[in-house]
């Protein structure tokens, strides 16, 4: 029997400029980043979740309070699903065209 698996912990984006993601990220969830780095910016996404946005090509290691990171970098074509209600489809509709 396989066992299950009880949530998504996180999700890793890679970007090249990653003071704009994480302003952009920042402005549509209506957070301030949990962890700031210059390669790493983490945002509480909600229901024990997190948000890690990476700055692409910098793969190494980082060392945070919390423990160690360890490296990530990534490319090619990736994807982000936040689960809202139905009935928010309008308002998020509207916020993230106003964000661009």
């Amino acid at each position: 029997m396989t066992p299950s698996i009880r949530r998504l912990l996180e999700t890793a984006l890679y970007c090249d400029d990653i003071a704009r993601t994480a302003a952009f990220y920042q402005q549509l969830l209506g957070r301030a980043p949990m962890l700031e780095s210059e390669r790493l910016v983490a945002f509480d996404a909600g229901e024990a979740t997190v948000l890690l946005i990476f700055r692409r090509g910098h793969a190494q290691a980082l060392s945070t309070v919390g423990g160690l990171v360890p490296g990530h970098d990534g490319n090619g074509p990736v994807h982000l699903a936040f689960a809202i209600d139905r009935t928010d489809l309008p308002p998020w509709e509207s916020r993230l065209e106003s964000l661009g």
